[in-house]
């Protein structure tokens, strides 16, 4: 018997000294206390708790005083939960197995919550009448809580990738084979391996530059990551950002790809407008510029302050127009706010100036050689006809032939100014700037009318969607005959 067993003082034990005890108690002890698994024996009625030294750590404070005492006095409120199994177990002479028991119990002077695996088996002693039992098993309240940890933290996972849209998959080593994909509704799910998968999903001209990114990964066992085109689920193609990243067995190979993509067409394609609408601004840019040089080398004026004048008028025109595009971020123009624009002044209770027409969004390309046309038969007026005086007035009507993308047909008539004595001998500049902006930059139609009560000018102008960088006609579409 161990060494331990007899320095015990024993002299208050129900038991009372070793030498006393019958053969099978000595010899059940001996073999308990030669096992490595953790071990108690709880003997005669009282159940006197025995114990090896693999018992002693679950023990902890209960260590010095619990060898030889009876078991509900070791144990207290621990044993009054299992005691029913015991008592079960010592009555019938059937064992059992428990698994995952969980045992409120204090400890160094702490309440925990402990968990055990255990067994119970009966003894009987020479007579064959039970004797007490054999207790075996290992206390597992760390892998427990390993365990409990781990699962929250699966869930926990698991909640945070269904809460995104993420697109999840599992590639083989090589990515030759696509294991698994849930596509969230992007692109279509995939629950079986294929070997298919860059025809499936990935736009063929992306292919090469897929491969040579996986590739690249593969060889460096790092992370692989690209934007690339996919078809998605209702055929349509879109863009997506993948990552995946290597997972490594024990000898630092690759056993599998884990990865996950992001939907970012919407992304991509406010990109591609962005980018779209910063060259057609540049473009528009140019062409303004063309025409304020146009402008500055065709006018015509009898001193400096003249000059300045109508440049800054025609200028300024430009710019009106501009303004409308950018509040509507270059789409188009409302054709009365365009027509405001230029007859501001003559608005109003006197009625000097009347705009009378159904809404008309003039496409981006209409928009600024409409308006300097429209200036230049303003400024004329101003200068020569029907705005020249209090009396005169101007009335601009306009009706859509064939829709929104059909004919634009407007008409300016002037009355009440000085009367007209028939054509004039020379175009001026204003005339060939709308005759140059309609014809040449609008692919429309203009028509002069020197009616005795005021100028007339009949405008048409097909209101076709513009192409995405128009281009002038002839450099500044102005004749310089």
């Amino acid at each position: 018997m161990g060494a331990r067993m007899r320095a015990h003082d024993w002299s208050t034990s129900p038991l009372g000294s070793p030498s006393t005890w019958p053969q099978s108690l000595r010899s059940m002890i001996s073999a308990l206390l030669n096992s490595p698994m953790l071990g108690a024996l709880l003997w005669s009625p009282n159940l006197i708790f025995l114990y090896n030294d693999a018992y002693i750590p679950s023990l902890a404070d209960r260590h010095h005083t619990a060898l030889g005492r009876p078991v509900a006095e070791v144990w207290g409120s621990a044993w009054e939960q299992v005691s029913p199994l015991f008592l079960r177990a010592l009555a019938t002479g059937n064992g059992f197995v428990q698994q995952t028991v969980e045992i409120p119990m204090a400890r160094r002077g702490k309440a925990e919550l402990t968990y055990w695996d255990f067994t119970a088996t009966p003894v009987r002693g020479e007579t064959g009448g039970i004797v007490g039992l054999l207790n075996q098993g290992v206390e597992t309240t760390a892998q427990v809580l390993t365990m409990r940890a781990l699962r929250e933290s699966t869930e926990r996972l698991a909640a945070m990738v269904n809460a995104t849209a993420n697109v999840l998959y599992r590639m083989s080593p090589d990515w030759a084979e696509l294991r698994y994909l849930d596509g969230r509704g992007f692109i279509s799910d995939t629950h079986a391996p294929s070997r298919t998968w860059l025809n499936d999903y990935i736009h063929s001209d992306d292919h090469m530059q897929i491969q040579e990114e996986i590739q690249a990964a593969i060889r460096t066992k790092s992370t692989f990551e690209l934007e690339h085109r996919v078809w998605r689920t209702d055929g349509s193609l879109g863009w997506a950002l993948s990552r995946a990243v290597p997972l490594l067995d024990t000898e630092g190979e690759i056993k599998e790809w884990a990865g996950a993509a992001v939907d970012v067409t919407e992304r991509r394609r406010a990109e591609e407008r962005q980018q779209l609408l910063m060259r057609e601004v540049d473009h528009r840019a140019k062409n303004a510029l063309a025409v304020v040089q146009a402008t500055l080398s065709l006018t015509r004026a009898p001193d400096t302050a003249s000059y300045v004048r109508v440049v800054t008028g025609r200028v300024a025109a430009l710019a009106r127009a501009q303004t409308l595009l950018a509040d509507d971020r270059w789409h188009g123009a409302d054709l009365r706010s365009l027509l405001e624009g230029e007859l501001a002044p003559f608005l109003g209770s006197d009625q000097r100036a009347v705009l009378d027409g159904p809404p008309v969004a003039l496409p981006a390309h209409a928009a600024q050689p409409l308006g300097m046309a429209v200036h230049e038969l303003a400024t004329n007026a101003v200068k020569y006809g029907g705005l020249s005086v209090p009396t005169g007035r101007v009335t601009l009507t306009w009706y859509l032939d064939g829709g929104s993308d059909g004919l634009l047909q407007l008409r300016w008539a002037e009355e009440g100014g000085p009367p007209v004595k028939g054509s004039p001998t020379r175009r001026g500049f204003g005339s060939r700037v709308v005759e140059g902006t309609v014809r040449g930059q609008l692919a429309g139609a203009v028509a002069f009318t020197w009616e005795p009560i005021g100028l007339a000018c009949d405008i048409q102008v097909p209101l076709r969607r513009d192409p995405p960088f128009p281009v002038l006609e002839g450099g500044t579409g102005f004749s310089a005959d």
